[in-house]
Order: structure tokens, then C-alpha cells, then sequence
């Protein structure tokens, strides 16, 4: 679930929210902000040092939601941020699959991180690299390559593009729609 961040000078106050990658761990959050407009730029501005609050989580994108044991992400280049932390965060016993979609090879920014945290999990990652015009049914195959695809839970982060046509995906393959949750980023 996003963050809200907001720092504060004399002369005005900025809010932005960001997703954590990895779960909070001794008291420090890690984000992996990628730099695509005046929203993340905004804080390549920030001087070394300026105080910040930050409040949340906020949304559904959670383990919390899971009522089941199956999960599926589905993320979209750099939308693999709060799909990471949530692999993190997985209880014992959730199994379950990564689908990765870049545009590019070098939009894999942490796919070592992934790789090992994917396995330490035995959660499956599948990365799909190209153009979404070019593949337009690579959701449908890898989703219908699952056993029993019905009964996972799917969490997106991408997009609204990507969100939109993944969710028509998912609800024409038979998923329930209280089973898909979205967390959408903008540039």
C-alpha cells in the first residue's frame, strides 16, 4: 500500500505517495522510485537532510487481503515495487506466481532481488518482455497455465492501461471480480 510523504519548508508543503519495496524491517523503509515526471522528480529535489512525515499505509494492495493461499501479482514495470515488498511479506503457505510485464530488458531494475526472494518463497516468477500490442493474449496464456487460476487472489500494480485490460482479462476468464485488487501508478 502506498505511503504518503510529504516534507514541508518555508516556503510550501509537497505530498506524494510512493510504495514500499520490501517490508519494513528494523525501522527503515526502502522505496525504489523510478524517475518518469514531476511526480518522482519531485524528489531528486529535495536537499540530503530535509524532514519528511510519512503516513499510511493506505489501500488494499496488503497481504492482509488474503483469505486464501493462492496469490497471483501481476505488475507492470515499475509497479514490481509494492509486488515485491508483498512477497516479502507472504505468511507460510501462500503459493503462488509473479507476472512481470516490461516494456524493455533493462526495465528488469530488480530482478536479482526478485529471483532470490521468489525462491527463498517458492513463489514462481515469469517476466514478460515486448510490447503489450504485440502479445496482446500473454495474460490469458500464463494465467490459464496455472492449476485452479479460479481460486487465486490477484493483486495488479501498473498502469491504468494495463490494470484496465488485465482486469477484462481476468473477469473473461472467470475470475471473481472481490478477488482482483489494483493499486494504479501515474507518470
Amino acid at each position: 500500500s502506498p505511503l504518503r510523504v510529504a516534507s514541508a519548508t518555508a516556503r510550501s508543503m509537497a505530498c506524494r505517495s510512493y510504495s514500499l519495496s520490501a517490508p519494513p524491517k528494523n525501522g527503515e523503509l526502502v522505496f525504489t522510485i523510478k524517475e518518469l515526471g514531476d511526480h518522482s522528480s519531485w524528489l531528486t529535489t529535495m536537499p540530503a537532510g530535509t524532514p519528511v512525515q510519512i503516513e499510511g499505509p493506505y489501500g488494499i494492495f496488503t497481504t492482509e487481503r488474503l483469505r486464501g493461499n493462492k496469490v497471483l501479482f501481476i505488475a507492470g514495470g515499475i509497479g514490481i515495487t509494492p509486488v515485491k515488498a508483498m512477497v516479502g511479506d507472504l505468511p507460510a503457505g501462500i503459493t503462488g506466481t509473479v507476472l512481470w510485464r516490461v516494456s524493455k530488458e533493462t526495465d528488469l531494475i530488480l530482478l536479482n532481488e526478485l529471483n532470490t526472494l521468489c525462491a527463498e518463497r517458492g513463489i514462481e516468477l515469469v517476466t514478460v518482455v515486448g510490447s503489450r500490442t504485440e502479445n496482446s493474449l500473454w495474460l490469458e496464456k500464463a494465467v490459464t497455465a496455472l492449476a485452479d487460476y479460479k481460486e487465486y487472489e490477484v493483486f495488479i500494480c501498473a498502469s491504468k492501461g494495463l490494470i484496465h485490460t488485465s482486469k477484462d482479462s481476468l473477469l473473461h476468464l472467470g475470475l471473481s471480480k472481490k478477488n482482483i485488487y489494483t493499486e494504479e501508478f501515474e507518470f
